[in-house]
Order: structure tokens, then sequence, then C-alpha cells
């Protein structure tokens, strides 16, 4: 028993940067997330339609920046790649 508990691999490290960048990221989703329910279910019934309005412009605003960064990236990686291949003079 004593080897086999010696033998065992030591923990890693709790957090390396890549995981607490996925934590913060999974905190801001999770807040957006509540943030965006009690606006489309909370409120007074009387103001159903507005509460509507402001939740399809917010989904539309999120994808307009997600397709925004996701276009950047990739122009910017396509730009790295040809400088990569051009000959250093």
């Amino acid at each position: 028993m004593d080897a086999r508990l010696a033998e065992a691999r030591r923990p890693e490290a709790p957090a390396g940067q890549e995981s607490r960048r996925a934590l913060w990221r999974g905190i801001a989703i999770g807040i957006v997330v509540g943030l965006f329910i009690t606006v489309a279910v909370g409120g007074n019934p009387d103001e159903q339609l507005h509460r509507r309005v402001l939740v399809m412009g917010a989904v539309a605003v999120t994808i307009a920046v997600t397709y925004a960064v996701g276009a950047t990236r990739a122009w910017r990686r396509l730009a790295n790649q040809r400088d990569a291949r051009r000959p250093v003079l």
C-alpha cells in the first residue's frame, strides 16, 4: 500500500494562467446569463413588449460583437501567416 502511494503523482498547481482565464470567462458568462434572464423574465407584465425589444437588441449586439471579434482574430492570423512566409531582406 505504501509503495502505491509513493508512486502516485503529485497534484499539479491549482490554477495556471489558462485555467484562471477560463475561470474568469465562466464567471463573466454566468453574470451575463443571470442578468439576461432577470431582464427577460422579471418586471411588470405591462412592460413585456419593452423587455422583448431590449432582449432582442441585446442578442443582436452580442452576435455582432462576437462576429466582429472572430473576424478580427481571423484577419490577424492570416496577416501573421503572410508575414511569416515573406523572406527577410
